[in-house]
C-alpha cells in the first residue's frame, strides 16, 4: 500500500506508464520512461522538466485583435540525462518482450526510489542480471541520483549520455496537447572529462540557459575503462567492464534564474554530493518523506486498493507541486507535456485547499508565486482595456497570458476570484497576519479593484458581463453563476476584514491604504458591490442558473451522442456546442462546493440533480467535484461512484490520455472527496466544522489537519463515534454534526 508496482512489460502501455512511474521533488521531473529504451518508442515521451522554466513562442492568429497575446509560454523538455546504452558481448539491450524476464519495476512512496529489476536473455542464449534505482532528492533539489548493477558472464558496455538534442511533443490533433514548437533548447556548450561531465542549453526566446553535469563513482573501478565523446549536442562516456559493472551516478541539474549555471559550479555542486554520498542522500530523502506522511497520509481501513490509489495521489502531487515561490503546478505537473506545462486556475480551487490542511509551507509559496507576478497581471488587464486592477492569465508559466482561444481561456475571469479563495483559505487555516497584510492583500485588493473595474450596475444588481465560467462548454455569457459567487465571497470577505481591521488595528489599515492607494470610496465599492452581486436564480425550477441565458439554449441531443463522441471538443465546433445545454465539468455546482452558505440545501440538491444530468465530465476536473458535493447532499452511492471514477482517471487511464501526463487537478481533489466529502470538513476563522459518514465499500478513514498551529487527528470508524484528537497548541473550535 506504499508502492506503485508492476511485474509485467508491455509495449502497448508505455506512455501511460511513463506517467505513472514519474519521479521527482517539485523542481525536477522525470517521467518513468525506461533508461535503456525500446525497440519501438511511438508512445514513448522520454521527457525531464524543470517547473517554472519557459520558453517563449509566437501567437498565431488568422485575425488578430487588440490585447490578443503575441506570445505564449510553453515548458520545455530538457536536456536527456537519464538513457543510457547498454550492451552485452556487443549485442544492444532493449526492453522488449523477448529478450526481457523476471521483470518488476517500483515507486516506493515512503522512500521516493524508484527501482527496477530482470533478466536479458542475449541472441546466444547468456543471461544477465539487471538492476536499477533512481530517486530524485527532496533535500538537494538540483540532484538525480542513480545506481546501476549488471551481472554478466561476458563483456558488458555501459554508455550515459548528457544530449541536448531533444524535441517536445506535438499533437496537431489534440488541442489538450502542444501543437507545434517542438524543439525549444539549444545546446551552448560542453565539457568533456573523466571527472566531471558538463552540458550548457539556452531555452528558446526567454533567455533562461540550463545546466546539467554527471560524475559517477564505481565499486570495481579498476577493472573498468572509461571513454568519453563529445558531439555538437552533448557529451558521451561509455564504460566497459567484464562478467560485472556496478555505479552510482550523480546528476546535477539547474537553471539560471537561480545560480550561476557555469561548469565551475556544476562541478563543485557535483563533488560536494559526491563527498555527501549515497546512503546520506538517501537518508535525508527518507527523513524527508516521513515528515511529509505524517502530516499528510489520509488513511482508508479495509480498502487495500484505494489506499494505494490515494496515497499514490498525494505523492504525485508532492512531486510535482513547486516549492519555491517562483513555480507552481502545472495541469499535468512534471509527469507530461500535456496543456504545455501551463498553470491554471487548478492550483487554487484543487491543490491548495488541501495543501493548506497539512502543508501550509508549500501552500504559502504557491500564493507567493501568484504575487510575483502580479506586475503581469496588472499589465494584463491594461492590455484588455481595463483602467484599473490585475486580471490573471488563465494559462501560465511566467505571467502573461499563454491561451490562443479567448472564449475559453482569458475570458474564464473567475481566476482572480480562485487566486482570492486561496489567499482566504490559506488565511483561515494558518492565521498568518503577516502574509496576508502584506502579499495577500496585494493580490486582494488588485484583483477587487478589477471585479469593479469590469462589473456594471443594472436595475440595481451588480453585474459581470461576457465571461466564461469553468464550464467551457458555456462561453462568454452574463451572470454566470460561478464566477459572481466567487467574486461576492472575495469583495465581502476583503470589507470584513478591512473592517475588523480598522476597529483592532487602526494604524495597520492606514499604511495598508497609504500603501495601495486604498480609499475609504474604494471599500465602500468593493462592499456595495458584494453586496448587490446578481446571483441567477430559476424560481420555478428551484435551481441557481449556470447564467443568465442558460434556460433559452437548447437541450444537448444525448439520446443521440453516444460516448464515443467524448470528449465533445474533438468532435463538435465550438458554437454547436455553445448553443446547447450541455456541460463539459462543474460549475454551478463547484460554487456550491466551495461557498456551501451561498444557496440553502434544497436549492443545492436541486441544482445538483439538474446539472448532473447535462454533465459529459469531459474534463479531469468534474468527477471529484461532483463526488464531494454528493456526499455532503447525502447521495452516498453517487458519491462512491464518482469518488472512483476520479481515483481512477490515471491508474485507469479512464480519460485515455494518462500519456501525456497526470491530471494534478483530479488527484488533488480525489483526496479533498474523503477530507471534505465524506467527513464533511468546513474550515473558517473561527473553527472547523465535521459532518462525517463512512461509505459501505470501506471499514473507515483518519486524516489530519493543521488548523491555525495546532494539529487534528481525525478519525472515523464505520458503527463507532468519530475521534477528533488534538495535539500540542491552542484549542481548536471543532463542531461535529454525526452523519452516519
Amino acid at each position: 500500500m506504499w508502492q506503485l508496482t508492476e511485474d509485467v512489460f508491455l509495449l502497448e502501455t508505455l506512455g501511460v506508464r511513463e506517467s505513472l512511474f514519474t519521479i521527482g521533488n517539485g523542481y525536477l521531473g522525470m517521467r518513468g520512461y525506461h533508461d535503456e529504451g525500446t525497440p519501438i518508442e511511438t508512445s514513448s515521451v522520454r521527457g525531464s522538466y524543470i517547473n517554472g522554466v519557459y520558453a517563449r513562442v509566437p501567437m498565431h492568429f488568422g485575425e488578430r485583435a487588440v490585447g490578443f497575446p503575441e506570445q505564449a509560454d510553453k515548458q520545455p523538455r530538457i536536456m536527456e540525462t537519464q538513457s543510457v546504452e547498454l550492451r552485452l558481448d556487443g549485442e544492444r539491450v532493449f526492453l522488449d518482450t523477448a529478450g526481457v524476464s523476471d521483470y518488476s519495476r517500483m515507486l516506493d512512496f515512503k522512500t521516493g526510489i524508484l527501482k527496477k529489476t530482470y533478466t536479458y536473455t542475449t541472441s546466444t542464449g547468456k543471461k544477465a542480471l539487471v538492476e536499477s534505482m533512481k530517486m530524485i532528492s527532496f533535500t538537494e533539489s538540483n540532484l538525480c541520483l542513480q545506481h546501476w548493477s549488471i551481472a554478466f558472464p561476458g563483456e558488458i558496455e555501459f554508455m550515459t549520455v548528457l544530449d541536448g538534442n531533444v524535441q517536445n511533443y506535438v499533437n496537431e490533433n489534440d488541442p489538450r496537447v502542444a501543437q507545434g514548437h517542438a524543439k525549444l533548447i539549444e545546446t551552448k556548450a560542453c565539457r568533456s572529462d573523466l571527472d566531471c561531465l558538463y552540458l550548457l542549453s539556452e531555452v528558446s526566446s526567454s533567455g533562461i540557459q540550463i545546466a546539467c553535469g554527471s560524475v559517477e563513482t564505481l565499486s570495481n573501478a579498476k577493472q573498468v575503462r572509461a571513454v568519453v565523446t563529445e558531439t555538437e549536442h552533448g557529451v558521451f562516456k561509455n564504460f566497459k567492464a567484464v562478467n560485472s559493472l556496478e555505479l552510482d551516478r550523480y546528476v546535477y541539474v539547474t537553471d539560471s534564474r537561480f545560480e550561476d549555471v557555469s561548469a565551475a559550479v556544476v562541478s563543485r555542486e557535483l563533488h560536494r554530493l559526491k563527498t555527501l554520498g549515497v546512503e546520506a542522500l538517501l537518508q535525508a530523502q527518507g527523513e524527508y518523506l516521513e515528515k511529509f506522511w505524517e502530516r499528510s497520509d489520509i488513511e482508508i481501513f479495509g480498502n487495500n486498493h484505494l489506499q494505494q490509489a490515494i496515497r499514490f495521489n498525494l505523492f504525485q502531487l508532492l512531486q510535482s507541486v513547486g516549492k519555491d515561490g517562483f513555480s507552481n503546478l502545472s495541469a499535468k505537473g512534471l509527469s507530461g507535456e500535456g496543456y504545455e506545462g501551463h498553470y491554471f486556475w487548478d492550483t487554487e480551487i484543487y491543490a491548495l485547499p488541501l495543501l493548506s490542511l497539512t502543508q501550509p509551507e508549500i501552500a504559502k509559496q504557491l500564493l507567493v508565486f501568484r504575487w510575483n507576478q502580479l506586475p503581469e497581471a496588472i499589465a494584463e488587464a491594461r492590455g484588455m482595456g481595463h483602467e484599473q486592477g490585475a486580471k490573471y492569465p488563465w494559462r501560465t508559466i511566467s505571467g502573461i497570458e499563454s491561451s490562443g482561444f479567448f472564449p475559453a481561456g482569458t475570458a474564464q475571469y473567475h481566476i482572480n476570484a480562485d487566486i482570492a479563495y486561496g489567499i482566504i483559505r490559506y488565511y483561515q487555516l494558518t492565521g498568518d497576519e503577516k502574509f496576508l497584510r502584506g502579499m495577500g492583500l496585494d493580490m486582494l485588493v488588485e484583483t477587487s479593484r478589477f471585479w469593479i473595474s469590469v462589473g456594471q450596475w443594472v436595475a440595481g444588481e451588480f453585474c459581470i458581463n461576457c465571461v466564461t465560467g469553468p464550464d467551457e462548454y458555456t462561453a462568454l455569457v452574463n451572470n454566470n453563476f460561478y464566477t459572481n459567487a466567487m467574486a461576492q465571497h472575495q469583495l465581502l470577505w476583503l470589507s470584513e476584514y478591512l473592517k475588523k481591521l480598522a476597529h483592532k488595528a487602526p494604524k495597520s489599515l492606514e499604511t495598508i491604504c497609504s500603501r495601495l492607494g486604498l480609499t475609504q470610496v474604494e471599500m465602500w465599492a468593493f462592499e456595495r458591490a458584494g453586496t448587490c452581486m446578481n446571483l441567477p436564480r430559476d424560481k420555478s425550477l428551484g435551481i441557481d442558473l449556470q447564467d443568465d441565458q442558460f434556460m433559452n439554449r437548447a437541450p444537448w441531443p444525448f439520446e443521440q451522442v453516444g460516448k464515443d463522441k467524448y470528449p465533445l471538443l474533438l468532435h463538435y465546433h465550438p458554437l454547436i456546442i455553445y448553443r446547447h445545454q450541455v456541460l463539459k465539468q462543474a460549475d454551478t455546482v463547484l460554487a456550491h462546493l466551495m461557498l456551501p452558505n451561498i444557496s440553502d440545501l434544497e436549492t443545492m440538491k436541486r441544482s445538483f440533480d439538474y446539472y448532473e444530468a447535462l454533465t459529459t465530465h469531459d474534463s479531469s476536473l468534474s468527477s471529484c467535484v461532483y463526488g464531494t458535493m454528493a456526499a455532503r447532499l447525502g447521495e452516498k452511492k453517487k458519491a462512491w461512484q464518482y469518488f472512483m471514477e476520479s481515483v481512477e482517471i490515471d491508474l485507469g487511464n479512464t480519460h485515455g490520455n494518462t500519456k501525456d501526463g497526470l491530471h494534478m487537478a483530479n488527484i488533488a481533489g480525489s483526496c479533498l472527496t474523503i477530507i471534505q466529502g465524506f467527513a464533511g470538513l468546513s474550515v473558517s476563522e473561527e473553527g472547523l466544522e465535521l459532518s462525517p459518514w463512512v461509505p459501505d465499500e470501506m471499514d473507515g478513514y483518519k486524516f489530519k489537519v493543521l488548523w491555525q498551529g495546532t494539529l487534528v487527528t481525525i478519525t472515523a470508524i464505520k458503527g463507532q463515534p468519530v475521534q477528533v484528537v488534538c495535539g500540542l497548541g491552542k484549542e481548536v473550535p471543532l463542531h461535529v454534526t454525526e452523519n452516519q
